[in-house]
């Protein structure tokens, strides 16, 4: 009896150990797609901000950008902490978005054990434990996928056409076992992108219409645009993603501030954008 009691203890340290390297492993990787010009530079100051603020042990974020910014020839180079610069193998144009997507897919998993991934741009927010928390849920989940769902109709030169839904690029949140398969099916992305679909929908035809996810999460959103939009919500209040894209960059860049300053508190945040007139609510649930 006391030889079997020892042995169930040893087998608890044992799987407590792995429990703990396991979390010391496991990283949140958030990669921002970003261009270099003024307003997205006030943008990029503004991340790295929260992410000092913030950001949690084990997460990681990466500026994504195009071969044309990198002046040091190196394909990663870290700002501060665990913040850093990646440069795609392609220039930066709007094409060329999907391909530094896919080669930063490539990176992070060359050069991770275990991991989960978020793809967002420069204009998009997040309250980064709340963040954390819904990414620690694709970790029980070998395919997992999820953000804010949308639909789009694609139109093709010989007049037919496809509606897809698709997850935003906003918040694109996925699984290391479907960063696998997106690497792996590289070309087909590709041809998709080729085919006429933007960055964010190419990703999603293969991920929702083509491989098969045993987990699919929805990631609630406010919308600053030239109106507020409420994004597949409950409760505005339980929401963690922000995107602002109005048709003033320089109004964007004070709002995602004033988000940050008031310590994500979303009343405040629409009481003050009601303020300066955006007072029009559109529930896209």
């Amino acid at each position: 009896m006391m030889i079997e009691y020892k042995i169930y203890i040893t087998r608890i340290k044992f799987n407590n150990y792995l429990k703990i390297l396991y979390n010391l492993i496991m990283k949140y990787i958030i990669g921002v797609i970003i261009h270099n010009d003024t307003q997205y530079n006030h943008m990029k100051d503004i991340w790295i901000k929260n992410m000092s603020i913030n950001g949690l042990n084990n997460m990681e974020l990466y500026f994504i950008y195009g071969n044309d910014n990198n002046k040091n020839n190196k394909q990663v180079e870290r700002i501060v902490g665990d913040i850093y610069n990646f440069y795609g193998k392609n220039k930066e144009t709007l094409y060329n978005i999907l391909k530094k997507t896919l080669d930063f897919m490539e990176y992070i998993d060359n050069t991770h054990t275990e991991y989960v991934f978020l793809r967002t741009n420069a204009s998009t927010m997040f309250n980064l434990p709340l963040l954390k928390h819904y990414m620690n849920d694709f970790t029980t989940f070998k395919y997992a996928a999820g953000g804010t769902f949308t639909s789009s109709t694609q139109y093709f030169p010989n007049g037919l056409f496809e509606k897809l839904n698709f997850i935003s690029g906003t918040n694109l949140c996925i699984s290391q076992s479907v960063v696998k398969q997106c690497v792996n099916a590289r070309k087909t992305i590709e041809f998709y992108g080729t085919s006429g679909f933007l960055e964010d929908v190419a990703i999603s035809k293969f991920i929702l219409h083509t491989m098969k996810c045993d987990k699919v999460c929805f990631i609630s959103r406010i919308d600053i645009l030239d109106q507020i939009e409420l994004q597949h919500y409950d409760s505005a209040y339980n929401v963690f993603c922000f995107r602002f894209k109005s048709n003033n960059r320089e109004n964007d860049i004070h709002n995602m501030n004033y988000l940050l300053n008031n310590n994500f508190d979303i009343k405040i945040l629409l009481e003050w954008v009601k303020k300066l007139g955006i007072n029009h609510y559109v529930n896209e649930n």
